[in-house]
């Protein structure tokens, strides 16, 4: 399916209306939560499980994912600031095409 996704063109219906740089933001949508009752808890199976319920949790939003993301544009940026204080900047720096 790759290769032909990358010599044929995709109707824009197989996409949804986000690019790669906003899905990866998603991933880390639980980060603040878990990671910081990770580092509160005092018990060390407490602190694996919460670290390890936060590299899951990436996985939860992908089940429902059936389009594919927009490829970002070269310089492309993406920002954003949660309510819990931590803040997210992706930016496309370089575009790979092995043709």
């Amino acid at each position: 399916m790759a290769i032909v996704a990358r010599r044929l063109p995709l109707p824009i219906s197989f996409f949804e209306p986000l690019t790669v740089l906003q899905v990866l933001c998603e991933e880390l949508r639980y980060s603040g939560q878990t990671l910081n009752r990770a580092i509160s808890a005092y018990d060390p199976l407490d602190r694996i499980a919460y670290v390890t319920a936060f590299a899951v949790s990436s996985y939860s939003g992908m089940v429902c994912r059936k389009q594919k993301p927009f490829n970002p544009l070269l310089g492309e940026t993406f920002d954003y600031v949660s309510n819990e204080g931590w803040k997210y900047h992706a930016e496309q720096v370089s575009s790979f095409h092995k043709y």
